[in-house]
C-alpha cells in the first residue's frame, strides 16, 4: 500500500492531473481505490494529502502539488468531503472545511501495511457505543465534526444498535432536531 501511495505521490507532482500522468499511476490509483472504496479522484488526493501532512493539509497544498490553481482545486471539494466522510482525512475545523489531518489510526494502518477500516458501528456492547460517542463528542469540542453531523452519526448508531435497551427510543431521533445548536 506505501508503495502505491508513494508512486502516485511521485507521478502525481506538478502534473496538472493530466491524462499521460493518470495512466502512468492508473494501476496504483485504482489499487488504493478498490482497498479504501473511493474514487479514483479521492485515492490521489488521499495520496498527496498523505504527502503534504499527514498534518495540517489545506487546499493550497493540493494545489501546489498537483500544479493546479487554488480556484481549480476548489472542485475537489467534494473528494475531500467524501474522504472525511470516510473517516481518512478529518477536518480540522468542520465549520470552515479548509483543512485538515490524516487521522492517526489510518497512519497506523498504513504503517503496518494494512488498510484502515471504520470502527465497527453495528452489534455494539454498551461500553463500545459508549465509547465511541465519547470520540464523536470529542471531536465535536474539538471542532472536527459539526453538530449537525454528530445528530446523523448518532441517530444511525443509535438505529444500528437497537438491541441494546435504551436505544428503542431512537425511532424518534429521526425527526431533525431544533437548530439551537
Amino acid at each position: 500500500m506505501l508503495r502505491a501511495i508513494e508512486h502516485v505521490v511521485e507521478v502525481s507532482k506538478n502534473s496538472k492531473l493530466k491524462a499521460e500522468s493518470k495512466a502512468e499511476m492508473a494501476n496504483e490509483v485504482r489499487y488504493i481505490a478498490e482497498r479504501y472504496g473511493i474514487t479514483e479522484r479521492q485515492a490521489i488526493l488521499f495520496c498527496v494529502c498523505m504527502e503534504r501532512g499527514p498534518r495540517r493539509v489545506d487546499y493550497d497544498d493540493l494545489a501546489h502539488h498537483l500544479d493546479l490553481s487554488k480556484i481549480r482545486i476548489l472542485r475537489y471539494a467534494s473528494d475531500i468531503d467524501a474522504l472525511v466522510h470516510r473517516r481518512l482525512l478529518r477536518y480540522r475545523d468542520a465549520k470552515e472545511e479548509d483543512d485538515f489531518d490524516v487521522p492517526v489510526p489510518v497512519i497506523r494502518s498504513l504503517k503496518h501495511n494494512e488498510v484502515y477500516e471504520q470502527p465497527k458501528r453495528t452489534g455494539l456492547d454498551c461500553s463500545e457505543l459508549f465509547d465511541l460517542l465519547r470520540e464523536w463528542f470529542d471531536d465535536l469540542n474539538n471542532s472536527a465534526i459539526t453538530p449537525g453531523d454528530l445528530w446523523d452519526e448518532i441517530s444511525n448508531l443509535l438505529m444500528d444498535n437497537k438491541h441494546i435497551s435504551f436505544t428503542g427510543s431512537a425511532r424518534y431521533m429521526r425527526e431533525e432536531p431544533t437548530k439551537d445548536y
